[in-house]
């Protein structure tokens, strides 16, 4: 048997109504704990290195022109953190190959979170 262990996360978006509602919805979820938000790729970079998450959902906005300083971030975290990428179209996401997996930012929220159980697990 399996023990249920909470997924540390990390959120990101710059998008303020966005990451509210997410995290209405990913706190009331036992299995979710959210250890840190970022509405800048700077502050996502930095928050990769210090919270230590298992994960990252963030949006696509905030890594377009970051490629190079995630990727190194995401290399040298001591557990690299999966990386779920919120996009506004599946099909045309610059960051796509540094995704773990995408997901369309206006998902319902049962969609978002069975992906990002996927993406850890």
């Amino acid at each position: 048997m399996r023990l249920m262990t909470s997924i540390r996360l990390l959120v990101a978006t710059h998008d303020r109504d966005l990451l509210v509602s997410l995290l209405i919805f990913l706190r009331a979820e036992a299995s979710l704990h959210v250890v840190g938000t970022a509405s800048d790729s700077p502050s996502l970079v930095a928050l990769i290195g210090s919270t230590h998450p298992a994960a990252a959902l963030v949006d696509e906005m905030l890594i377009a022109d970051q490629d190079t300083k995630l990727a190194q971030a995401l290399a040298l975290s001591e557990s690299r953190p999966r990386l779920l990428v919120m996009a506004a179209d599946e099909n045309n996401v610059p960051s796509a190959s540094l995704a773990d997996a995408l997901v369309l930012k206006y998902a319902p929220p049962g969609v978002l979170l069975d992906r990002l159980k996927q993406v850890v697990d």
